[in-house]
């Protein structure tokens, strides 16, 4: 159901695949780019930090869906929930807990990440490309959740598993299969981790891993 006197029966699927708005079709090529571009951060992972931060905004069907994705992927539903709950992140390794953080802060308070939480990315390995990456998901999940719980669209269970199989059976964009294991998707898209950033009229910026 949502919200809306005009859809009154309508989901988000049916936003996102069956109206004539452009914006919310546009969306799932905003989504595809984040979840698929080249990246330190395997799949996985970003469906971890999605599913934390529609964790954190109390959006029902997008943490069911993508805790779902996550687990399908190889990883832990109590992860999500402990990082949700736990502001020391310990349910993850060291390593990712300053990503996390950006995400948690991003979340809260708009205006709540500095640059000693990006220089933490730094000092766990990270590169630029993974923290802007996260800033991005993180950005586009809080308009995403706000965007759902908005305008009232809920989900039975029927429909959170359909929503999380059909990405994971079908990708978030044509021709795409995300619904392969870190090592697996590794193998199918070896330049997966490649961190190369390509500026307008300034070439290529190679930034070590």
């Amino acid at each position: 159901m949502s919200y809306l006197h005009e859809f009154p029966g309508a989901n988000m699927q049916d936003f996102l695949y069956g109206t004539d708005l452009e914006a919310p079709f546009l969306f799932l090529e905003v989504a595809r780019s984040l979840i698929k571009s080249k990246s330190q951060l395997t799949h996985k992972e970003r469906e971890m930090i999605v599913a934390f931060v529609a964790y954190l905004n109390n959006a029902h069907q997008p943490v069911n869906v993508h805790t779902r994705n996550f687990v399908a992927l190889g990883g832990e539903s109590w992860i999500v929930q402990d990082l949700g709950r736990n502001p020391a992140n310990t349910a993850v390794e060291p390593k990712f807990r300053p990503l996390i953080a950006i995400a948690r802060k991003l979340t809260e308070q708009a205006d709540g990440v500095t640059k000693d939480d990006v220089d933490a990315c730094y000092d766990a390995g990270w590169n630029g490309h993974t923290v802007h990456l996260v800033i991005s998901l993180a950005s586009f999940l809080n308009h995403m959740t706000r965007w759902v719980n908005s305008t009232g669209f809920t989900y039975s269970q029927e429909e959170v598993i359909g929503s999380s199989e059909y990405l994971i059976g079908q990708g978030y964009g044509p021709n795409d299969s995300p619904g392969l294991t870190d090592d697996e998707y590794k193998k199918k898209y070896p330049d997966y981790m490649d961190t190369t950033f390509v500026m307008k009229d300034q070439g290529q910026v190679k930034i070590d891993s």
